[in-house]
């Protein structure tokens, strides 16, 4: 028998070929940017501890505009909605002394100035930053997350990463020197968060002269009597038959509080709040399902309407209305119920979503913390008489922390899912 020599197949390595090559970036929960504010935002808050300007404050919804600059998320939404005239960009005498950006020339400005939705389509087509077509909002893209903290003006002219690691290394081109307060900035993506819930304050509400004859309808706007109240099932336990009810048209009602009062132009109506309908003993008690936005107020027999609530009007802050102006913090307005999606308003805020497109969809609301709490109102805290700024939660600010009092109205926070797709 013959035998064959044993020719074995070796593996051959190779150690200078190409491994391949690695495609993670960072997390998600807040990405890393090569971005940083629009050098073109006009300033808004002067930061007095650091003496520079904010440009974008904290919590913020924010987008990018065509130049990978983050900007805030609320520009697109207003100018969208602005006619072609109508002047979407002011700049003042403090951008100019700041040194701000001219969006539609790319240089810094050298005089106050407003612009038009007409001029700002203009100059952003002249400088081939929007397409022929488009309009202005189409520079700004969709909401991508919101500011994690607050942005400061930015320190260089212009916003170019190879250009702003060369300005770092050797502070070229800053527009005030040896001045950089913030080189890059981060946006959350994805995390829950507890923003202030701002109610707006309604037009007043005029009592009824007669009472109606039905069971009690939330929202009706009418007045009636004790027992047409205990026929509706959410009041079905009350045994107190001396008073009448207020079903507001307007609800859910925040908590009458210095920030939100409840008040009526009879003095005589609302002299004590009481706990309960059934605590109702005397003239000027009253009662308020701030939920469900009915008004309780003492009747002798709960079957006629005494002068003193006939005619009033009630004024009142309620969450089902979002309010026209808002402070320059972070808010949530409008009528948020648990569970309902959430997108940009023109204050980059988070407001109910009207659109049902995943690609403007920003969060999700999810439970509400009311204010105040821990007995922090009984909390004796200094600096009762100082700006709302400067008060230390406490008997300062009636128990109320910072964010809410900032905020400028509100009795309750909204926790939020941020869901950026």
């Amino acid at each position: 028998m013959a035998l064959s020599d044993y020719a074995p197949a070796p593996r051959r390595w190779d150690h200078v070929g190409n491994l391949v090559p690695n495609f993670e970036h960072s997390e998600g929960q807040r990405p890393h940017l090569h971005g940083a504010p629009a050098g073109w935002l006009p300033v808004q808050y002067y930061d007095k501890w650091y003496e520079t300007y904010i440009t974008i404050m904290a919590g913020k919804l924010v987008a990018l505009d065509r130049i990978e600059e983050i900007v805030p998320a609320g520009l697109k939404v207003e100018w969208a909605a602005a006619i072609g005239g109508a002047t979407i960009l002011t700049y003042t005498a403090t951008d100019v002394s700041e040194l701000v950006t001219d969006l539609t020339t790319g240089s810094t400005l050298t005089a106050a100035v407003s612009y038009t939705k007409n001029q700002v389509t203009a100059a952003l087509r002249l400088r081939g930053l929007i397409g022929a077509a488009e309009a202005c909002d189409a520079f700004i893209s969709r909401p991508i997350g919101v500011a994690s903290h607050c942005m400061y003006a930015w320190a260089f002219y212009g916003n170019n990463e190879v250009d702003a690691l060369s300005r770092r290394n050797y502070g070229i081109d800053a527009k005030f020197a040896n001045f950089y307060m913030q080189h890059k900035v981060a946006v959350l993506c994805d995390y829950a968060l507890r923003i202030p819930h701002v109610p707006a304050v309604q037009t007043p509400e005029t009592l009824d002269a007669a009472l109606t004859v039905a069971t009690l309808t939330f929202g009706a706007g009418n007045l009636y009597s004790a027992a047409n109240t205990v026929a509706a099932t959410r009041y079905s336990s009350i045994t107190n038959t001396n008073f009448i009810a207020a079903a507001l048209a307007t609800y859910p009602v925040a908590k009458n509080t210095a920030y939100t009062p409840l008040t009526a132009d009879n003095a005589s109506l609302l002299l004590r709040r009481r706990s309960s309908p059934d605590a109702l003993a005397q003239a000027g008690d009253y009662y308020i399902d701030y939920e469900a936005g009915v008004m309780f107020f003492y009747v002798a027999g709960g079957a006629s309407v005494p002068a003193t609530v006939s005619g009033t009007n009630i004024t009142f802050y309620s969450y089902a209305t979002a309010p026209a102006t808002v402070s320059l913090y972070v808010c949530a307005v409008g009528d948020i119920k648990p569970g309902d999606f959430l997108e940009a308003d023109a204050d980059s805020n988070f407001i109910l979503a009207t659109n049902t497109t995943f690609r403007d969809i920003m969060g999700q609301a999810l439970t509400s913390v009311r204010h105040p709490r821990d007995f922090l109102d009984r909390v004796k805290s200094a600096w009762d008489n100082f700006g709302v700024l400067d008060q230390l939660p406490g008997t300062a600010s009636s128990g109320y922390p910072d964010n809410l009092t900032y905020a400028g109205a509100s009795d309750k926070e909204i926790v939020i899912n941020l869901v950026s797709r």
